[in-house]
């Protein structure tokens, strides 16, 4: 079917006058009928058809933004818990550090308790 026809059903008038010039005396009323109804559900379908693809497209959007925002939220939460991380590490090395000094002064009591009773 050819483009431009297609871009004719556009106008009712045009799509009438397409009927009324296909129409001869010969012509039963059933099959006027019949390519009428044709013609609008080709029209309609047409229609509902575009009305989807511009759906689909803003659900496609939609879902893009999603998604970049989802990959943006996961990046901040990592360099988060990246900083915290390193926090943790440090103070961990901190009790390390006072644990060890804690155990050197209790041998250092043990050691001045045991020299101190000679």
């Amino acid at each position: 079917m050819p483009q431009d026809f297609l871009q004719d059903l556009d106008d009712p008038n045009k799509a009438n006058a397409f009927i009324l010039a296909a129409t001869t005396p010969n012509t039963s009323e059933i099959n006027r009928t019949r390519v009428a109804s044709q013609i609008y559900l080709a029209y309609k379908t047409r229609l509902a058809g575009e009305g989807l693809a511009t759906s689909v497209g803003a659900l496609a959007e939609a879902l893009e933004d999603s998604l970049a925002n989802h990959a943006k939220a996961l990046r901040e939460a990592a360099e988060a818990s990246e900083k915290y991380a390193r926090g943790l590490n440090r103070a961990t090395w901190g009790l390390t550090l006072v644990t060890a000094l804690l155990f050197l002064a209790g041998v250092a009591q043990v050691w001045v308790a045991y020299n101190g009773i000679k």
